[in-house]
């Protein structure tokens, strides 16, 4: 197994078809941890010698991602339109692309933005953290 060297990424979709654009949202601190949950469903019947299951649909997990904040920085950008999707209720592509300086994961998902909340204080650096839940499939492409 290789150390990690390399970065992590997260942008923001434009919402254009047939071809989205990604745009880099800057200032990533603490990156979202992705995942998903497969939920039990017990399908044993009575002709069962025991308790059979199976994997139902799974279900994205709930995220945070946490940036500087800079309200004057022309990175502010993606992270105001976030901050909109939020508002405005607005589902929302997102990828997030994993690096080693060889090799690139990118995770591409789509999001129901939930909430933000903005934090620092006269001796911190300030930064705007949003809550978004994964809809749908997580798709991985690995270079």
């Amino acid at each position: 197994m290789t150390d990690f060297t390399g970065g992590i990424t997260m942008k923001r979709g434009d919402g254009g078809t047939p071809t989205e654009a990604f745009t880099l949202i800057a200032g990533l601190t603490t990156p979202p941890t992705l995942g998903k949950t497969n939920p039990l469903i017990d399908v044993t019947d009575f002709d069962s010698a025991a308790k059979e299951y199976i994997g139902g649909l799974a279900d994205g997990n709930e995220i945070s991602a946490t940036f500087h904040y800079d309200a004057d920085s022309a990175s502010n950008t993606e992270l105001a339109g976030l901050r909109s999707d939020v508002d405005n209720k607005t589902n929302r592509n997102i990828q997030v692309v994993v690096t080693d300086g060889t090799n690139t994961d990118t995770y591409e998902f789509t999001v129901v933005p939930l909430g933000w909340t903005l934090s620092g204080g006269p001796e911190e650096v300030a930064t705007i953290e949003f809550t978004l839940k994964i809809s749908g499939a997580i798709t991985l492409t690995s270079t």
